[in-house]
């Protein structure tokens, strides 16, 4: 019973609780002895000892007048002095007996306890007020019955026995008034379990009925959903049984079919138990994750603290659903009269760093200094260990006392997650090491600050093709390329829209003036030069400035600078449409140059007028180059590059929706634009030729140059769009899910 850490601590609270029921007995005249309640051997008698000692103080000094110091104790146990004398037991005396009424001076103990002088003096000298070190504080008397099954509890007919924790005893149960099978939990007649878990209806938190009373037994009765599939403890057990290379989804089922086999009751199939058969491991572990992260979400919103979170406290359906249960030592800030110190217990495997400070005797932490962050820490701890089949910290032994155990599992869990803990999840898809490092971050600021927030991103760990494309790592090219962002995507805009420009002087060159006189070409080459170095400027200055917005919004979030939920949906679209903004902008300035080129020209140039309709033409063809190729380039960019800078932290990506279907349209209507490139320039030598009767030498060789090269683009363009269109299903998927979640 004294194994681990958390049977450690039921155990313990099952003989506090026995002694305080000893002591509330009391006729006054016999005080309640230690023996009979102190295992024989080991750590568990020493921390056991310490903290019947401490009841034993509060009753002799406070409730009846049996006073009794620490003396007296190291006499009837020596053991006390090995490895020195517990400091919390004298820090405990002292104020108790402060708290009868005496007038205890500090220097009394220093003298009576020289050895732990330096210490007493600190503690004694930090306030007057008494935080008491018992663990014991909070528990009453259980006056608890035993039930067997085959007995009837007011409607209930007991049918089997389920479990038994320190505060209740649980039986399989019919209802009679409703002819049903329910989860019927029998505890002493005090405690708030009841109003807190009537206040919560969610998918994955197990039911409760309702709540009843039985005076004359001095009970309380929680009757509940009934599930038969066990709880994830049991589920571990069978993982650890099953070689590594086994393990899927179905080790999950065969969890969930032992416990249906011990209840004497045959799994059905159904949609649930199919995906889980057909899933790997870490898919289960990520699904079943994400499902308690939103329960917790649901119930911090309404107030309420889980603070037990383990795999034991997770029941399972028949179809392998899991739900949150056992809410005996929560805290809800709805239910009246309920404080967080009125409530003991937690599993130490699985505390956070400030839960353990708050359970620790001698640190000042208060249990209502806690919030929801600390049951997803807990949750964390829960899925490495359903992950790996072991416990990311060490189960610490009891050693010395009290204080120093607690103190040793804090030191351990400050540290993080090191680089030994990471080596466990090395064959897991990287992104559970990000999701499950940053649960346990001994910072609360540091982890994920809600459990609607740690479920999506498990949801997205089920999906390493989404998981890879928005959590880059950090030495990752695609996270260095954003220092560069926005001369790339100028780069990238220009590159194009440069090559088109060569084509398009040399084509109307060879074939417009090159037969020319001198005035002619001057006029040709003052008309390029003019119009370049203004219209490049302006597209190429708007494209960089709309690229710039996106990273400055990227370096705000990165600095953790607050940004709009609307702003961050903006810029996000942005970054998907910037490739569609780079090739709009090109499109309308070559349109426009078709347009103002020949006027120029003419202006310089007025003996006769130049052919409008042709230096139109073969600008808009160059223009479709300038709107195609950028756009691939550079929304694969934005994709990869820029829009995983944006991640939200609240809204989640359902904004996005509208935006990925657009820029998916889009990626087929450039497609077909740069496949328009090659045969035009065919269509136009061909009429070029029906027209003249014969093909200009240059005009043949410049079109069927554009002609092949534009075939040639669109064979390599093809790859890319098909890269573009998985990547934006991607993001459609996880978007869409948000969206409908949302």
């Amino acid at each position: 019973m004294w194994d681990d850490s958390t049977t450690t601590l039921t155990a313990l609270a099952e003989i506090l609780e026995e002694f305080i029921e000893r002591w509330e007995a009391c006729d006054g005249v016999t005080p309640p002895t230690l023996s009979g309640l102190v295992p024989g051997q080991g750590e568990a008698r020493r921390i056991t000892l310490i903290e019947l000692i401490k009841i034993d103080l509060e009753y002799r000094w406070l409730k009846h007048n049996f006073p009794r110091k620490m003396e007296e104790y190291i006499s009837d146990f020596p053991e006390l002095h090995e490895d020195g004398l517990p400091i919390d037991l004298l820090y405990e005396e002292f104020h108790i007996r402060r708290q009868s009424g005496l007038n205890v001076d500090p220097e009394e103990f220093l003298v009576r306890f020289p050895e732990q002088a330096s210490e007493l003096a600190r503690l004694l000298g930090i306030s007057s007020s008494h935080h008491s070190t018992s663990l014991g504080r909070g528990l009453k008397p259980r006056q608890l019955p035993e039930f067997r099954p085959g007995q009837q509890i007011d409607e209930f007919d007991l049918l089997a026995f389920l479990g038994k924790g320190a505060f209740a005893q649980v039986f399989l149960a019919r209802q009679r008034s409703m002819q049903r099978l329910v989860a019927l939990k029998v505890s002493a007649d005090y405690g708030t379990e009841p109003q807190t878990l009537a206040q919560l209806d969610h998918d994955h938190i197990v039911r409760v009925y309702d709540v009843r009373s039985v005076p004359e037994k001095k009970v309380q009765l929680l009757y509940m959903q009934y599930l038969p599939g066990g709880t994830l403890q049991g589920a571990i057990e069978v993982l650890k049984q099953t070689p590594e290379e086994d393990r899927t989804g179905r080790v999950l089922l065969r969890g969930v079919d032992r416990s249906l086999d011990a209840r004497g009751e045959t799994a059905v199939d159904s949609p649930n138990r199919r995906q889980f058969a057909a899933a790997s491991w870490s898919e289960t572990v990520c699904a079943i994750g994400a499902k308690l992260a939103r329960a917790l979400d649901y119930a911090h919103r309404h107030g309420v603290l889980h603070r037990d979170v383990k795999p034991a406290n997770v029941l399972l359906t028949a179809d392998a659903v899991p739900k949150l249960a056992d809410f005996n030592i929560s805290f809800s800030s709805e239910v009246i009269g309920a404080t967080p110190e009125a409530f003991f217990g937690g599993s130490l495997a699985y505390m956070s760093p400030e839960q353990l400070e708050a359970f620790s005797p001698a640190h000042p932490r208060t249990p209502d200094s806690l919030d929801g962050r600390a049951d997803l820490y807990s949750l964390g701890i829960l899925l490495w260990e359903l992950l790996t089949g072991r416990r990311p910290f060490h189960d610490h032994p009891f050693r010395g006392d009290w204080t120093k155990t607690l103190e040793a599992m804090l030191s351990e869990r400050n540290l993080g997650v090191t680089t030994d803990m990471r080596s466990q999840l090395r064959k897991f898809p990287p992104g559970l090491l990000r999701v499950l490092t940053r649960c346990l971050a001994p910072q609360r600021a540091d982890r994920w600050q809600t459990g609607d927030e740690l479920a999506r991103q498990l949801e997205l760990c089920a999906r390493p093709d989404a998981e890879t494309l928005l959590y880059p790592t950090y030495d990752s090219p695609r996270v260095r390329m954003r220092r560069w962002a926005v001369p790339l995507v100028i780069a990238f805009a220009m590159l194009p829209n440069l090559l088109a420009t060569v084509f398009n002087i040399t084509y109307n060159f060879l074939a417009m003036i090159q037969q020319g006189d001198e005035k002619r070409k001057a006029a040709f080459n003052i008309a390029v030069g003019s119009l370049n170095t203004f219209v490049y400027p302006l597209g190429l200055g708007i494209l960089g400035w709309l690229a710039w917005t996106v990273v400055r919004g990227i370096k705000l979030l990165k600095r953790g600078d607050p940004v709009a939920n609307d702003l961050q949906a903006q810029l996000r679209a942005r970054a998907l449409k910037l490739g569609h903004a780079a090739a709009v902008i090109g499109s309308v300035l070559w349109c426009i140059s078709g347009v103002i080129f020949p006027v120029i020209i003419h202006m310089l140039d007025p003996r006769e007028s130049p052919p409008y309709l042709h230096y139109l033409a073969s600008l808009v063809l160059c223009g479709l180059i300038a709107a195609a190729y950028p756009f691939y380039i550079i929304t694969i960019f934005g994709v990869r590059v820029l829009y995983p800078g944006l991640k939200p932290a609240e809204s989640g990506w359902s904004s996005d929706v509208s935006t990925n279907e657009q820029v998916s349209r889009m990626s087929v209507y450039y497609l077909l634009m740069a496949a328009a490139v090659p045969l035009l320039a065919v269509a136009t030598l061909a009429v070029g030729m029906a027209v003249e009767g014969k093909a200009d030498r240059y005009k043949a060789i410049s079109l069927s140059v554009l002609g092949v090269g534009g075939f040639v683009g669109v064979l390599l363009l093809y790859p890319v769009f098909r890269l573009l269109q998985r990547e934006l299903e991607t993001l459609h998927r996880v978007s869409s899910t948000d969206a409908q979640e949302t």
